[in-house]
């Protein structure tokens, strides 16, 4: 439910954020010549040896290619196959308990026993179909070969061989059974009763959820543990209902956990095909490159789907500064002999990464060869200054 309402909130977020970019690239049509003319009144101009003084570098716009995403939040999950509610055949009183979560077991390694009247009944019955069977099978045999001598009648051949069918169906199911019981059917044929059974694991990994106390009854297909395989993990993510074509079988997913910086790569395997009405949204399924010990089942995570790389125009972050609230570049836009003259040039930022910043790629930025680096603070504060010189006087 919690997600559910963040999915929520980040698609209102997305849809504000969207309507800010459109307003913003209108203003910026709508007032281009005016808004470069005002930087342009707020060009600055050093020398070569001033510039080298206050840290000013240039570099020219690189370009790269640059992930276009679509954020998503999800579940780290096991495959189906991978899990498994470990419940007793029958029905009794736990005696003991032979692990502690996280016991690695193999299959068949027993985790609990149980005791009571219904494991005992049932040997019992077992015992006495045995007996059955056996006095069934020799009359059975008997009959056959008077039949053979014509000594009775078919009808009572017919009979006789009902019986034993009877018997031997009886005796199949109950050792049927007796083995998921984990006991010996010919030892308890032969009136060998045990008075508790074991619950054995039914695949290897590990014990990662214990459901009961000892002393404890439990019935017939109740949990009792929960064991996992060692992980395999799946990340399931939910994609909003507006996203879903851009989505397609094969694409990477960049995920981390949540207040984490450390990244993780998977890939798209399946998609789910019906909506979660709740949230609107679809569950993709992702496989997970390389697995590591900070990955659990259950956990909370965070992502974005690339669904295409764009090359753009890139800049270091340190190349960014605000003016008017707006974020800028400084260009170089004039060099001759020892004077550097750069100019303040509107910028939309696209896309931000720990190395660099990506932008739209605007002709008014793209008509300048470089730009300002480092030292741009200084830039700003000689940009200021000169404002308030003019206006001073």
């Amino acid at each position: 439910m919690t997600n559910n309402k963040y999915f929520k909130g980040l698609v209102a977020l997305v849809m504000v954020l969207s309507f800010a970019c459109s307003e913003s690239d209108h203003n910026h049509e709508n007032g281009h010549d005016e808004q470069g003319h005002g930087h342009e009144e707020q060009m600055v101009s050093v020398t070569s040896k001033q510039a080298n003084n206050i840290g000013v570098r240039v570099e020219p716009i690189r370009w790269r290619k640059v992930p276009i995403t679509i954020p998503v939040m999800g579940r780290l999950e096991l495959f189906p196959q991978d899990e498994a509610l470990v419940s007793p055949i029958v029905g009794g009183r736990v005696s003991r308990i032979s692990v502690l979560p996280g016991t690695f077991v193999s299959a068949g390694t027993p985790l609990l026993w149980l005791s009571g009247p219904e494991i005992l009944n049932i040997q019992k019955q077992f015992a006495q179909a045995y007996s059955e069977l056996q006095n069934a099978r020799a009359e059975y045999n008997r009959i056959k070969e008077l039949f053979k001598a014509g000594a009775v009648s078919q009808r009572q051949y017919q009979a006789t061989e009902t019986m034993y069918q009877s018997a031997l169906a009886r005796y199949n199911s109950l050792k049927k059974t007796i083995e998921l019981m984990n006991l010996n059917p010919e030892t308890v044929a032969q009136g060998s009763f045990s008075r508790e059974i074991a619950v054995t694991s039914p695949i290897d990994g590990y014990v990662q959820k214990i459901h009961v106390n000892t002393g404890m009854w439990v019935n017939a297909s109740q949990p009792t543990m929960t064991v996992m395989r060692a992980p395999r993990l799946h990340a399931d993510f939910l994609v909003f209902e507006k996203d879903i074509p851009k989505v397609r079988k094969g694409q990477k997913v960049v995920f981390w956990l949540p207040g984490s910086s450390k990244q993780y790569t998977a890939y798209i395997h399946a998609t789910s095909r019906s909506i979660e009405e709740e949230a609107l949204a679809l569950h993709v399924h992702a496989h997970i490159e390389e697995m590591s010990p900070e990955l659990v089942p259950g956990i909370s995570i965070e992502g974005k789907i690339i669904i295409s790389e764009d090359s753009m125009p890139t800049v270091p972050e340190s190349a960014i500064t605000y003016l008017l609230g707006k974020p800028v570049v400084f260009a170089l836009s004039h060099q001759e002999h020892d004077e550097l003259e750069f100019t303040p040039v509107p910028v939309t930022v696209l896309y931000q990464t720990d190395s660099f910043v990506a932008l739209k790629p605007d002709s008014h930025l793209l008509a300048y060869p470089q730009i300002a680096v480092s030292g741009v603070p200084n830039l700003t504060g000689l940009t200021m200054g000169e404002e308030l010189a003019e206006h001073e006087h």
